[in-house]
């Protein structure tokens, strides 16, 4: 997969991995996200229910996709579920002027903003829908290697690929990185690196083992998106999520898929809204939504044809 403009199959102003957060109440999730951190609402397909069946905000260069549970169909959100271990990390220009904004509207802090040894300043807040969201500002002209821990003691280990990724930094967002950045946290997260690999041609940039052989963080590529991800804790338990990926050939993806031990959630088809699609269930339980546009419709097209199919 090619991230240059003259091979790029995913649609304009998307990227090829997009969060896709089930959210009970996602009408109020949007009007949150939108006043905490300036998110701006691009579309919204409402169910003859009420709920939203799928909607979109952009995050400066990235789309977040959400939509209201759906228990009938086992899509269920945090507020369902009593927890979450997924994450989403978010690159702003001054992440302690968005963290205080954000958490004036209710979240619960996590993690209070800080200096990080990698290089990030950033904070962790659940907002009032369950959902866990890091917000981070890179700290130029840092070097990782030189920081030390609250207790004194040099970190042993640093992350290489968030040196590399954080040298020379001149913009808020690492290179490589856009404003939205999908964190998987999960069981047997050395089996999920080898299976994104396999099925969607990830490059894995590096990663960093606790004592116990566990990852404690890993990142990899998946055409020009970054994906970051850890094995679960004691602490916190295990949560699947969705994730939304573009291709340029659904078909031939989701066969790379399978064989690399997907489970099988919906074949290949066409949709009402222009993307030919395929999911199918990872190892871990992760959905991935693979898609490929087909057609260039406008958001009134898109409206019309989902109210025709509700009727």
């Amino acid at each position: 997969m090619h991230g240059d403009k003259q091979d790029k199959f995913s649609p304009d102003g998307y990227h090829a991995i997009t969060p896709y957060l089930v959210i009970r109440g996602a009408g109020q999730a949007i009007d949150y996200y939108k006043q905490a951190f300036g998110a701006t609402e691009v579309m919204r397909i409402r169910q003859p229910d009420d709920r939203v069946g799928h909607a979109e905000l952009k995050f400066d260069d990235a789309v977040v996709m959400l939509a209201d549970e759906f228990p009938e169909i086992n899509v269920v959100s945090p507020a369902t579920l009593g927890n979450t271990t997924v994450g989403v990390l978010l690159y702003v220009e001054n992440a302690d002027a968005t963290f205080d904004k954000a958490v004036s509207l209710g979240p619960k802090v996590r993690k209070p903003m800080a200096d990080q040894i990698y290089g990030d300043r950033n904070g962790t807040l659940e907002d009032p829908f369950g959902h866990r969201w890091t917000v981070a500002t890179p700290q130029g002209g840092r070097d990782p290697r030189r920081d030390e821990t609250a207790d004194g003691r040099r970190e042993q280990e640093v992350n290489h690929f968030k040196e590399l990724l954080m040298k020379n930094n001149v913009d808020y967002k690492p290179e490589g990185f856009h404003t939205v950045t999908p964190y998987l946290c999960v069981r047997n997260a050395a089996e999920l690196l080898e299976f994104v690999k396999r099925a969607f041609g990830a490059e894995e940039l590096g990663r960093h083992p606790r004592p116990d052989g566990s990852i404690a963080h890993a990142c990899v590529k998946i055409g020009d998106s970054m994906v970051e991800l850890g094995d679960v804790t004691g602490q916190t338990p295990e949560m699947a999520c969705a994730l939304h990926i573009y291709v340029p050939d659904v078909d031939a993806v989701y066969q790379q898929a399978v064989k690399a031990g997907g489970t099988v959630l919906q074949k290949p088809t066409d949709q009402f809204y222009g993307e030919r699609s395929a999911s199918l269930k990872d190892l871990c339980g992760n959905h991935w939504y693979i898609a490929t546009q087909i057609e260039i419709l406008t958001k009134e097209e898109i409206d019309a044809r989902s109210a025709k199919m509700a009727h």
